[in-house]
C-alpha cells in the first residue's frame, strides 16, 4: 500500500504529514511503515537539543530526553529535524514517551510518529537504528511493526529500571521483542538488568550498552 498521487496534489496542506510516508509500504494491521534495516553501531550518542548547538557531528543523536525537546522540530517541524540530524553519522530513531496510562490510541500514535520519522530519515539518506518503545502488554506486538527482523535495534531502559512495576513492564516488552525480532544487535541506553541480558542472549543478540549523558556528566565533572 502507498499513498496515492491524488493525496499528494499540488497545493495540498500536508497537515497530517502524510507526506513523510512518501511511497512506503506497511506493515500489520496499523498499516506502520517497514523500515530499513540496519547494522551500525554508535560509538557515541548526543542528544537532540544538545545536537543543534555542537560542530562535533562524528557521533549519533538519540532521543532519550523528555518530548518537549525535540517534538516541536521532530514532529511539527520535521524538515529542520532533518537537516540536524543528517549533519552526524546517524541517529536513533525518536523515543516518543508512551505512559501506561495513556489511551491506548495515544500509545499506538506514539509508535507510528516514531516510524514515520525513521522512514522519512532514512529515505532522506540518514542511517538510522529503530528504536523500540512499548507501553503495556497490549502495545508489544505494534512496537515490532515494520521493524526488519535479524538486524540492530535501540532500547532505551534508562529511568525504567527504579520502580519494581516499571522495571517488570520493561522487561515483558524485552523479552517479547527479543523473541520477536530476533535482533543481531541490541543498543542499550541506560542499565541491562540481568534478565534483559537473558532475553536476548538467548536468541543470539549481542548487547551493547552505551553510557548516558548523565554517566558522561558525572564522569566529566570526576
Amino acid at each position: 500500500m502507498t499513498l496515492s498521487p491524488q493525496s499528494m496534489r499540488a497545493g495540498w496542506r500536508d497537515v497530517f504529514h502524510a507526506r513523510l510516508l512518501s511511497g512506503a509500504q506497511y506493515a500489520s494491521s496499523h498499516e506502520l511503515p517497514w523500515v530499513e534495516p540496519s547494522t551500525m553501531v554508535p560509538k557515541r550518542l548526543i542528544p537532540y537539543s544538545q545536537a543543534k548547538h555542537t560542530d562535533d557531528f562524528n557521533q549519533w543523536v538519540c532521543f532519550y530526553e523528555d518530548d518537549h525537546k525535540f517534538i516541536a522540530d521532530v514532529w511539527r517541524n520535521p524538515s529542520r529535524a532533518l537537516q540536524i540530524v543528517r549533519r552526524f553519522e546517524g541517529a536513533i530513531s525518536p523515543d516518543f514517551s508512551m505512559y501506561r496510562d495513556m489511551p491506548l490510541i495515544l500509545q499506538e500514535y506514539a509508535v507510528f510518529m516514531n516510524r514515520a520519522t525513521e522512514y522519512y530519515w532514512q529515505k532522506n539518506g540518514v542511517q538510522v537504528i529503530p528504536n523500540v518503545r512499548w507501553g503495556d502488554q497490549r502495545t508489544h506486538e505494534i512496537a515490532c511493526a515494520g521493524i526488519p527482523r535479524c538486524s540492530t535495534i535501540a532500547i532505551g531502559s534508562y529511568g525504567a529500571l527504579r520502580d519494581r512495576s516499571n522495571r517488570q513492564y520493561l522487561l515483558a516488552g524485552v523479552s517479547y521483542v527479543a523473541k520477536t525480532l530476533q535482533p543481531e544487535k541490541v543498543i542499550v541506553y541506560g542499565g541491562t538488568p540481568p534478565a534483559m541480558v537473558e532475553s536476548f542472549t538467548s536468541v543470539g543478540a549481542q548487547i551493547v550498552r552505551i553510557a548516558t549523558a548523565a554517566e558522561n556528566a558525572h564522569k566529566k565533572a570526576a
